[in-house]
């Protein structure tokens, strides 16, 4: 099988040779710049409106995809402006081409406000068991240091600061709803790892004591 990444065929051709293939498979991306190639070479503009938004990942079959197959293993040895000639024959061959199908589909990259969504509910989930910054990084697929910086930048709070949070509203919530639960109970069980560190962080954000804010709140 051949893949064929437009976008990163420059840095792939050492592997070409190796590969065996049976299709022909293409992800174009908006990095080639066509758009920039077509203000540079004068008729290229039909080639860009061939490939302009293309986004699913296609399977080519028949003579295209031996011919691309052979226009890439080619480049292997060419030099740098030959290799741009071919880059040019490749994508006019695939603007041209309807002997393709879909074998992939495109999946948008999450924005930031999906991605606070995402750790929101993972938060909610899972803030009653010990949680740390690197499995939060984990599912968030980033780098614990690229993680926090983004949490941070889009929430104006470090992440560990919102987890805590999230266990108070989870004691509140057993505080009120629960009148026989003792408070070492409701501690444990919203994800704090022991009492005299509940009952500071609790008075930190809430202003008052665990069993302050169960009485100030029960029907008189």
């Amino acid at each position: 099988m051949l893949v064929i990444y437009l976008s990163y065929c420059y840095f792939c051709l050492s592997y070409i040779s190796e590969m065996k293939y049976d299709y022909v498979k293409l992800n174009p991306s908006e990095q080639i710049g066509p758009h920039s190639q077509a203000a540079v070479l004068p008729g290229f503009e039909p080639v860009v409106a061939g490939i302009i938004g293309m986004q699913d990942s296609l399977e080519f079959h028949g003579a295209s995809k031996a011919a691309l197959a052979r226009l890439l293993l080619q480049m292997e040895n060419e030099s740098q402006a030959e290799r741009t000639a071919s880059v040019l024959r490749i994508l006019s061959l695939i603007s041209r081409e309807r002997d393709v199908s879909v074998s992939g589909r495109f999946r948008k990259a999450e924005t930031a406000v999906e991605k606070i969504r995402k750790m929101e509910i993972y938060v909610t989930c899972n803030c009653r068991r010990h949680l740390t910054l690197e499995d939060a990084a984990r599912h968030a697929g980033m780098s614990r240091t690229r993680f926090c910086s983004f949490w941070r930048h889009e929430t104006g709070e470090t992440f560990m600061t919102f987890v805590t949070r999230q266990r108070l509203k989870t004691a509140c919530h057993l505080l009120l709803t629960r009148p026989g639960m003792h408070v070492s109970e409701i501690c444990y069980e919203s994800g704090f790892s022991d009492i005299p560190h509940f009952n500071r962080t609790f008075r930190r954000f809430l202003g008052l004591s665990p069993t302050e804010y169960r009485t100030n709140r029960e029907p008189r």
